[in-house]
């Protein structure tokens, strides 16, 4: 699946910086909600699924994370893609008492079971790709990280 067509090219922010992961829950959160995309609650719920089913996942030198809520707060279908300047701290989804320092951050906001299992994998092939992850958190423009993630 190419989750290029998922990507909302106004909810591409590149080089960001946050002090924790419910800050760029807030963000984000507010960003599509103004798109009109997802709802109010959807930052909550972000936070809310996030702490307690961590979605860090380590890679060679940092770590990348999924959050996603459930499809209730969502109004149409994207995903959200954060480079960071500065790590956020993220919990592992395979050890929950290990925290990992992320620079790129899918965030989902999907409302259909059936696409959320393939576009999870499409994106795990991403991230599993160390020049790919290197190349999108390096990117200088949204239209860029279109363009790496339509070349998958």
């Amino acid at each position: 699946m190419n989750i290029s067509k998922f990507v909302n090219k106004d909810l591409v922010f590149l080089n960001q910086e946050f002090d924790t992961n419910s800050e760029l829950f807030e963000f984000v959160g507010a960003e599509a909600n103004d798109l009109g995309v997802a709802k109010e609650s959807y930052a909550d719920a972000l936070k809310e699924r996030e702490a307690n089913f961590p979605t860090g996942l380590e890679l060679e030198n940092f770590g990348v994370a999924i959050p996603h809520s459930d499809s209730i707060h969502i109004n149409e279908e994207f995903i959200s893609v954060v480079t960071l300047d500065k790590p956020v701290q993220f919990s592992s989804m395979e050890d929950l008492s290990k925290k990992l320092d992320v620079r790129l951050v899918f965030v989902l906001g999907l409302k259909k079971a059936e696409d959320q299992l393939s576009i999870l994998q499409a994106i795990i092939s991403v991230i599993q790709d160390e020049s790919k992850v290197e190349k999108l958190i390096s990117a200088a423009s949204s239209d860029e990280v279109l363009e790496i993630l339509e070349n998958n």
